[in-house]
């Protein structure tokens, strides 16, 4: 299937700015953070078939809902979906007794669809959507606690398109981004198919309020408005940050948006009045250098990391001081 004409950036009004110089600021160090963890890790599975094909990783294999206080994890047949709580305790039991339930042993419902590779929560945490290959299936999180497997609707890319990352929208419910292992965006809103937007993209987010969108195209990062109009653009120089052309030229191509954050955020602190898009797109690539390590964006909401490994529990983590009985972990990973 041909894509349709890439959409064309209004780029007259969108100002210019080239990062050519680097400042080092001053370190300052916090305390407001500790990290203590839970018990000992918990199998995501009990059986032999449990991990992960070395080839085929899932790149984001957890999604956490505060709402509903739920851990949505990924195995190589599917996902699984279990209360925070009871994860917590069987962490505590494993470390107490030296064995307890796996996650899927205390799932609500576990949904076998095939090779995960994305769960992603919308910003309502009303909708989980699960991607294999090029295909998106969303889920109810409300029918998913009413143990109904069946997706509520799926859409798909082209067929030799395979789905790289999702970013759901943190303002229109049920809108969100796509974009594919080629480079092609994708806009998606509610049950239709997503639409085609531009090729040539290495990553893309939302900014924290949802009001932009931040697009990385190999040293050029542009930030645009929520209906994909170019407010502004950052020519990036890489070499002040690792100094060889032929590293440079992988960065470029690998980590754009996590790597900009560092001269953008010294030039950010530098400046006498930012203006309000400055602002919002120096925290939108904040958000992207979070998103390096799958850090949720919300202030003082319990953060999610998931990094699948062949060997595959799940380490939690919580803030002590907190109510731990009615709280999500602030900090989860997979190893």
């Amino acid at each position: 299937m041909a894509n349709p004409p890439p959409l064309e950036l209004t780029t007259d009004a969108a100002a210019l700015i080239e990062l050519d110089e680097e400042i080092d600021g001053d370190e300052v160090g916090s305390r407001n953070y500790r990290f203590c963890k839970v018990g000992e890790p918990v199998p995501i599975k009990s059986d032999d078939n449990s991990e992960f094909d070395p080839q085929c990783l899932p790149s984001q294999p957890l999604a956490v809902s505060e709402r509903f206080r739920l851990l949505f994890i990924a195995h190589p047949q599917g996902f699984c979906v279990a209360r925070t709580k009871d994860v917590m305790a069987s962490a505590e039991e494993i470390k107490e007794k030296q064995t307890g339930p796996s996650v899927q042993e205390l799932s609500l419902v576990d949904v076998s669809i095939g090779k995960v590779s994305i769960l992603a929560l919308s910003a309502d945490d009303s909708l989980l959507a699960v991607i294999i290959g090029n295909h998106i299936h969303f889920f109810a999180v409300s029918a998913l606690l009413h143990k109904d497997q069946k997706p509520s609707y799926s859409v798909s890319l082209d067929d030799s398109i395979c789905i790289k990352d999702m970013r759901w929208a943190r303002k229109v419910a049920k809108a969100y981004v796509v974009l594919s292992d080629d480079g092609k965006l994708y806009h998606g809103s509610g049950q239709g198919p997503p639409s085609y937007v531009m090729e040539g993209i290495d990553s893309v987010d939302w900014s924290v309020k949802g009001n932009f969108v931040a697009l990385a195209k190999k040293n050029t990062v542009s930030i645009l408005s929520s209906e994909f109009k170019e407010k502004l653009k950052f020519l990036l120089q890489f070499q002040s940050v690792v100094g060889d052309s032929d590293v440079n030229q992988v960065i470029k191509g690998m980590l754009p948006l996590y790597i900009v954050f560092l001269p953008l955020f010294c030039i950010f602190l530098h400046m006498a009045s930012p203006t309000e898009i400055l602002v919002e797109s120096i925290f939108t690539l904040f958000n992207g250098l979070l998103s390096l390590f799958s850090l949720c964006s919300k202030p003082f909401e319990p953060l999610l990391c998931l990094q699948a490994r062949l060997s595959y529990k799940l380490f939690v983590y919580a803030i002590p001081g907190r109510d731990v009985a009615g709280l999500l972990p602030f900090f989860c990973s997979l190893h």
